[in-house]
Formats: C-alpha cells, structure tokens, sequence
C-alpha cells in the first residue's frame, strides 16, 4: 500500500518488545551563548490557528517530561553549549533553536 500526503510523516508504533528510535541532526544557531540547554520536542498542531496553542499540542504519554505551559515534551537529556570546543562544523540547513 502507498501512502502519500500527510500521512507518510508519521511514525508507526513499534510492535510489543521492541524499540522506536528517531535520530536527527540539526545544528545550533553561532549566536547561541554558551550554557547548558534541555532538550525539549514541540508538537504543535499544523493549523496556524492553533499552532501557538499548547492545549493543541501532541502531549506524550511519559509521566513527568509535560510542560503545560508551553505544550513541549522535555527529552531528559540536556546540552552543553562550549565556545571553545572544536567541531567540524554544521552546514545543514535544519537549526535547533533557543525558546523562551
């Protein structure tokens, strides 16, 4: 079966047993200042109307990473912002960006 529009984006559940991952790659703003950052993954509903709306956004069935006021589901993990630690570069085009 074929799927195409919308639908082709989303993720299936993993059968019972087994483990769904999803890696992304994504650089960070150079203007970010350094610190550290959590990870946190907005949902948002896909109409305009309602995108800014948290009470419109996927909410993940995990107790304790909800934030209701924002309507993002924090990852547990965080990251550490370094000025000085030496990388290759990213030149992609997706970019983590700075909320709040």
């Amino acid at each position: 079966m074929e799927v195409k529009g919308p639908a082709q984006n989303r993720l299936g559940l993993p059968a019972e047993g087994e483990i769904s991952s999803l890696t992304v790659t994504a650089g960070l703003p150079q203007s970010m200042p350094p610190g550290r950052y959590e990870l946190l993954l907005s949902l948002p509903d896909p109409c305009p109307a309602l995108r800014g709306r948290p009470d419109y956004s996927i909410r993940l069935a995990n107790k304790g990473v909800w934030e209701e006021s924002t309507g993002y589901n924090s990852l547990g993990h965080t990251v550490n912002v370094d000025r000085d630690a030496r990388t290759d570069g990213y030149s992609g085009e997706m970019m983590f960006r700075r909320s709040g």
